[in-house]
């Protein structure tokens, strides 16, 4: 064993060959622990612990001795839960606990490598989980070690070394002009009529269109301001501002969107009228009979029965007894996808549908409704022929 002065720690050779320091230093809780780097050589074990005394004498943390676990159970609410919404914090939540800590938790800190996490994501795909789902568990992890990083508790974020499943393209289920319009007509006299205009015209997210408020309506101009979004977060319903400046957007309205607001306004006016001091005002379009936020889960059971009355992609079965079985085969937020192929089809550019449905970036768009290419690309051809085609005769 190699002595050095008192505080500087020591540097022995190992029995396998390899160079050990150890020195006594202070955690991130200010807590003293003894700690021990590696190295090839006695020079190279010697500088780390220099390194490592140097940053614990300038009160900077040093790599933490804590296991996984216990680390990203502090990240979550020091870290994530004031910089989160609280629904994406729920999911982070959820994310940690139930997957990366029973896997990779009781893994110190500092001794996780690319070999863990990479074990980890295909631990994952064999269970079956989604690509896109590993991508989240792995963007998540890499967010915690990311700040690991930051503070001084790692040298390197290992999960940033580790390239996620590739995930499969999603098959987008859409409606066509025809189906659009024959679920217009069915939904005339439903309370939800102008919701459903809303969201095959404009393309709303549902938390979107359930956040619209009528003093973001201009008439006059026939433009609607979406800056806001209801969903359910904490086991309750909560208003809140769209996180990103993308998504906060002015679309100008069509004629036929414009109506359907106007006629549900008088509608919803009736309603307030009928509830006297029992309405309650959040200024919402799209609101339960007393004025509240609308739940988004009765929205789906709404959009469900009405495919069942329009017979609209549906697969019918018959139970022993002979009773119908309903399988819907598209979802509420398909609406938003059918919206986009149509705008497509209408010849709008890519970036103009990037545009209205508030995405971040065009390669979303591009990916997204890659299946509308084929239709555009040979309307184009035929646009093309026929600019030719007066020359090239005969």
């Amino acid at each position: 064993m190699s002595k050095r002065s008192n505080g500087e720690g020591t540097v022995a050779q190992r029995k396998d060959g390899r160079w050990v320091g150890a020195a006594y230093v202070y955690d991130s809780e200010g807590n003293k622990r003894r700690a021990y780097v590696y190295g090839k050589s006695r020079r190279e074990a010697h500088e780390k612990l220099t390194t490592v005394l140097k940053r614990s004498q300038d009160g900077l943390p040093t790599e933490s001795s804590d296991r996984l676990g216990e680390y990203l159970a502090r990240w979550l609410t020091q870290v994530a839960k004031p910089q989160l919404r609280v629904r994406t914090y729920e999911t982070y939540v959820r994310c940690v606990n139930n997957h990366i800590i029973p896997y990779l938790g009781a893994k110190r800190l500092k001794s996780l490598t690319p070999t863990d996490v990479r074990g980890f994501l295909n631990q994952k795909t064999v269970e079956g989980l989604a690509p896109r789902t590993i991508q989240y568990f792995r963007a998540v992890l890499r967010s915690a070690l990311a700040q690991a990083v930051r503070d001084g508790l790692l040298q390197r974020n290992v999960s940033a070394l580790v390239k996620p499943p590739r995930a499969r393209r999603k098959h987008v289920e859409v409606l066509n002009a025809e189906e659009a319009r024959h679920l217009i007509r069915v939904s005339a006299d439903d309370k939800f009529s102008a919701l459903w205009v809303v969201a095959l015209t404009l393309g709303l997210r549902r938390s979107e269109i359930l956040g619209l408020t009528w003093s973001g309506i201009d008439f006059d101009k026939a433009a609607v301001r979406i800056y806001q979004g209801v969903q359910r977060a904490g086991g309750k319903l909560v208003i809140d501002e769209l996180k990103s400046e993308r998504s906060h957007r002015i679309l100008p309205l069509p004629a036929v969107t414009l109506r359907a607001l106007h006629r549900h306004r008088l509608v919803q006016q009736k309603q307030r009228f009928k509830m006297g001091q029992y309405w309650q005002d959040y200024d919402l379009i799209f609101c339960t009979d007393i004025g509240k936020p609308f739940d988004p889960r009765n929205l789906n059971r709404a959009f469900r029965s009405l495919l069942i009355r329009a017979d609209v992609r549906l697969e019918t079965t018959r139970d022993p007894q002979g009773k119908a079985q309903h399988k819907t085969k598209i979802r509420f937020h398909d609406l938003r996808h059918s919206c986009a192929s149509l705008l497509l089809l209408l010849g709008a550019s890519p970036r103009v549908v990037m545009e209205i449905l508030g995405h971040s970036g065009i390669a979303i768009t591009m990916n997204t409704y890659a299946h509308v290419l084929p239709t555009l690309l040979g309307d184009t051809m035929t646009r093309m022929d026929s600019l030719f085609e007066e020359d090239t005769e005969g």
